[in-house]
């Protein structure tokens, strides 16, 4: 399969047209992308669920892959364009469409949601093991080393140790304190995890992205019930 097959398969469908986004060209319908192709004219994308994206992957993982980082754990699949055939490619991106249709409409009015980071700063964060976290403003902790996940642009961490004194005790009483980011210090805001559905979410992401023998043991402690109610997102500063 050539990208231009990708492109006829992808414009043939209901309503779908095509456009640019960072660069490479896309194909969306009601305002939302469904899929997209890479430059090099080698790869393509779908967005698929995270179920989805796990069948096709069982059935041809030489031609599906999930996307690098948080995208990819939403269902961003990459499609490796000279292994593949029409019929997989068009059964994905019929799926992908139909995601698309079925997805909420987008309101006009900006949503109340929290502000975050800018993006190449979640990417970086996204794409690294270690996020350095200094807890609060009126303490003497130095950078500590911690597992940092990113879920929907969204930037959490989990504490191991609940010790009194400790980076995740201290975020409480004193909520302010920074981040390294690459060579950048970036003043945050701690914000407490309550709700249960994005804690588990961060548990299959740390599973994702923690697969290692050695990581296990850390992975599994964090599913404990003192450990999930352990769980902070990390805001910038003016967040307020």
């Amino acid at each position: 399969m050539t990208d231009d097959d990708f492109r006829a398969i992808a414009l043939g469908l209901t309503g779908a047209s095509e456009g640019a986004h960072m660069g490479h060209p896309d194909f969306r319908a009601d305002g939302r992308i469904f899929a997209s192709l890479r430059g090099d004219g080698q790869r393509g994308m779908v967005k698929l669920t995270p179920d989805q994206q796990a069948e096709f992957v069982e059935r041809n993982a030489k031609v599906f892959a999930p996307e690098s980082g948080a995208w990819g754990r939403q269902g961003c699949t990459r499609v490796m364009l000279g292994m593949a055939d029409d019929e997989i490619v068009g059964e994905a991106l019929t799926l992908a469409r139909r995601n698309n249709a079925s997805a909420p409409a987008r309101s006009s009015r900006r949503p109340s949601s929290r502000p975050t980071f800018p993006p190449s700063v979640v990417a970086a964060i996204d794409a690294a093991q270690i996020l350095g976290v200094r807890a609060g403003t009126r303490s003497a902790h130095r950078f500590i080393g911690v597992w940092p996940i990113v879920i929907g642009g969204r930037v959490y961490a989990r504490s191991w140790s609940l010790k009194p004194g400790g980076w995740y005790r201290t975020f409480l009483t004193d909520p302010g304190g920074a981040i390294q980011v690459g060579k950048r210090t970036l003043k945050v805001r701690a914000v407490p995890v309550r709700s249960e559905r994005t804690r588990t979410a961060i548990e299959r992401a740390y599973a994702e992205k923690y697969p290692t023998r050695g990581s296990q043991t850390y992975v599994r402690g964090f599913r404990t019930r003192r450990r999930r109610e352990a769980t902070i997102e990390f805001v910038p500063w003016s967040a307020r």
